[in-house]
């Protein structure tokens, strides 16, 4: 849904200041929740920061609600965080110059700066602030007396704003209305009332009343920061403490091996998940040794730039393409393989070595892998120099004779450049495995050309007959190949394989469609319309199906380079042929880093699909409507 920009002022009002610093909040900050006479809660409210009382002391309703945090009532912290509250609300309160607003700013878009209303402020529908770019971006807002918002409102940032640098000041009491969704940090002098269902990115800060709390989500912002960029993985956890975790892998083989790359979050709370091997934090290296996840070891194994994961047969691990230099036995100077991590236990589990690492100029070189992809018991990954690696899952040792010959053309694979990145990705259909690899460029490719699709087939561990190279675009504003998935039909059963192609240029992607046969075939009704234009250096990832009120859909990751599109979920659904009926065409996350999230991937249930990308952030979608926030 786009929203009119309307003006928050009147013709002749003064325009509001826009290089505003932040609000100062002190160890208010720290809190999620802070009043000063009660704090009360109804139904499994989740509170991601510490929840405050000063003076007063009850605290009611944790549990059933859960504070990811520290609660203090009456203690020193919540005395000194009242100080640091007042303070924070004395500097808003005299910011200026201010553009003067009044009424209800549903439907208008504010930019940076301080906004004035000598009464009270009310929000219906949808109140855009745009950060016009900046993630340093300010938003001040007085109010003289109350803050009142409708049910199912939205207070909605775009163009890079944050959610921590938007302030409420609000002179008498602040009440939310149900199902709405607000951004900001209300500092108010009174009362606070968060009615069923909101939620609530930033916080809720009363000087002197009461918090008032049911059945609410309150954080600091949209979205978790995860501190790496990669794809995710969804892992039900039995036993105490248990429950749907997200995880999420990193991706790029060229960086430091030691860097962190992974990172655990509990999909109830929206919070890191416990540590159970000791008290490190999120996100953590990873290891070839069968090691904790917080060992104190430095990591040794880097991912690829499509980190595709398998589970193993007990669905309490996974495995991803990994890249190594520490030796092995046979690989003395490093390998690619199989990373294995025990999602269960928070353990590095074995890795598997299943090609050396070479550094021989003139030749195709192993400098990474791409993959993986699952056909019965083993996994399958591809070299930069086009080998199909394969290894059981069962036993964890390499398939025999592999890596098998394959005529996927390599990529990133001259000398001198590793460990690095297989430019592409997998997908595995009818029991073929199917591989896109990209290559143009002579100056990191031995035999440079345009991305292309091949097949590869388990049973005879060889090229599919009868397939051949498919060249998938030509165009001098070929981009990347990335996503390679399924043809279905409408009764849900694949027919063949299709691939994206991005653009440099602002047109939309390519989509070539092939049977099983290796013969060309056409894209399915409204497919390729579902990719969109206008934005330059297109990406597309692997996506993620669905099966969503009896129809099955895939949710596609897109964003282009130039920002266009910083981020947005795409979905097509296969038993209509056509875009997903009641989801937008381009459904961003604006809450999560201002819309700038750049999705690699995504992993779900009916109810709620996460999100991650390239700007290191943990978001929600809500599968059937879009929305923004499950």
């Amino acid at each position: 849904m786009i929203i009119s920009a309307i003006s928050a002022f009147a013709i002749g009002q003064p325009h509001a200041h826009a290089d505003e610093a932040p609000v100062n909040l002190g160890t208010a900050a720290n809190f999620g929740v802070l009043a000063g006479s009660t704090v009360t809660n109804t139904g499994p409210t989740v509170v991601n920061g510490d929840v405050g009382l000063s003076p007063g002391t009850a605290v009611t309703g944790f549990p059933p609600g859960t504070v990811v945090g520290t609660i203090h009532a009456a203690d020193a912290v919540a005395a000194q965080a009242q100080i640091d509250l007042t303070a924070a609300y004395n500097d808003a309160a005299t910011r200026g110059p201010a553009a003067i607003v009044s009424g209800d700013l549903g439907g208008q878009t504010l930019t940076p700066g301080v906004y004035n209303s000598a009464s009270s402020l009310g929000v219906t529908g949808t109140l855009t602030l745009d950060g016009q770019g900046d993630p340093n971006a300010v938003f001040i807002i007085q109010m003289g007396s109350t803050l009142t918002t409708a049910s199912n409102s939205v207070v909605r940032l775009i163009n890079r704003a944050q959610a921590a640098n938007v302030f409420w000041q609000v002179g008498s009491s602040a009440t939310l209305g149900t199902n709405s969704t607000f951004s900001g940090n209300i500092l108010a002098l009174t009362s606070i009332t968060v009615t069923t269902g909101v939620k609530i990115f930033g916080r809720a800060l009363a000087r002197n009343g009461a918090v008032t709390l049911d059945t609410n989500i309150i954080r600091s912002e949209a979205g978790e920061r995860t501190n790496i960029d990669g794809l995710p993985f969804l892992y039900n956890e039995t036993g105490a403490g248990g429950g749907l975790k997200v995880w999420v892998i990193g991706h790029h083989g060229s960086v430091p091996m030691t860097a962190p790359k992974i990172f655990c979050t509990d999909a109830a709370t929206g919070a890191p998940c416990p540590d159970k091997n000791g008290t490190k934090t999120w996100p953590m290296p990873l290891n070839t040794q069968p090691l904790p996840l917080d060992t104190d070891t430095p990591g040794d194994i880097a991912t690829t730039e499509v980190p595709q994961f398998v589970p193993d047969p007990s669905g309490t691990r996974i495995f991803y393409p990994a890249v190594t230099t520490t030796p092995f036995p046979g690989f003395p100077g490093g390998s690619v393989g199989a990373g294995c991590v025990d999602l269960q236990n928070q353990l590095n589990c074995a890795y598997t070595p299943l090609a050396a690492l070479t550094n021989t100029p003139g030749q195709s070189n192993v400098n990474g892998l791409a993959g993986f992809v699952g056909v019965g018991t083993n996994l399958y990954g591809t070299t930069t120099s086009g080998q199909e690696l394969c290894m059981s899952t069962a036993t964890l040792t390499p398939c025999p004779g592999q890596p098998y010959a394959s005529n996927t053309p390599p990529n990133n694979d001259k000398a001198g450049l590793g460990p690095t990145d297989f430019i592409g990705s997998k997908a595995a259909v009818g029991g073929r495995v199917y591989t896109a690899s990209n290559g143009p460029y002579p100056s990191t490719t031995t035999s440079p050309h345009a991305p292309t699709l091949t097949c590869f087939d388990p049973v005879t561990n060889a090229p599919c007959a009868g397939w051949g190279v498919k060249v998938l675009s030509t165009a001098p504003d070929t981009y990347v190949a990335t996503a390679v998935f399924p043809d279905y039909n409408t009764g849900g059963t694949a027919v063949g394989v299709c691939a994206v192609t991005g653009k440099f240029s602002t047109q939309k992607p390519t989509v070539n469609c092939y049977d099983f046969s290796g013969n060309a075939a056409t894209p399915p009704p409204g497919l390729a319309n579902v990719f969109l234009a206008g934005g330059t250096g297109s990406v597309i990832f692997p996506p993620m199906n669905l099966t969503v009120g009896g129809d099955l859909r895939s949710y596609l990751p897109f964003y282009t380079q130039d920002n266009v599109y910083p981020g947005n979920t795409l979905c097509y659904d296969w038993t209509a042929q056509a875009a997903c009926p009641g989801f937008p065409p381009a459904t961003g996350h604006p809450s999560v880093n201002g819309g700038d999230t750049h999705d690699y991937g995504y992993v779900g249930t009916t109810t709620c699909i996460y999100g991650t990308g390239d700007r290191r952030y943990l978001f929600t979608v809500d599968p059937v409507t879009g929305a923004a926030e499950c």
